[in-house]
C-alpha cells in the first residue's frame, strides 16, 4: 500500500470491487503495465465496465478517452461529508 494512499481511497476501491461480477469488471483506465503509461491502483484510475468490453480491451488504451478520464475529486465527493 502507498504511503499516499488515504483510508478513503480504500474505501472507494473497495466499493468498486463490490460491483464487480461476471457481469460487470473493474478495470484500469491507464494501463498497469503499457509501454505508453503506467497506471496505478488509485480510485481515479479505476472504472467498473462491461465484462465483455474489459476482456476484449486487453491491455490497448485509446489515449483519446482520457480528455474523458476522472479527476481525482470524483469518487471522493461520496465519501469525504
Amino acid at each position: 500500500i502507498p504511503k499516499w494512499e488515504t483510508e478513503t481511497d480504500r474505501k472507494i476501491i473497495k466499493d468498486l470491487y463490490s460491483l464487480s461480477n461476471e457481469e460487470f469488471n473493474v478495470d484500469h483506465i491507464i494501463a498497469l503495465n503499457h509501454e505508453l503509461a503506467c497506471g496505478l491502483h488509485t480510485p481515479n484510475n479505476l472504472q467498473v465496465i462491461d465484462g465483455k468490453m474489459n476482456s476484449s480491451k486487453n491491455n490497448r488504451m485509446d489515449l483519446t478517452e482520457l480528455t474523458l478520464w476522472p479527476t481525482c475529486e470524483w469518487p471522493r465527493r461520496k465519501y469525504e461529508k
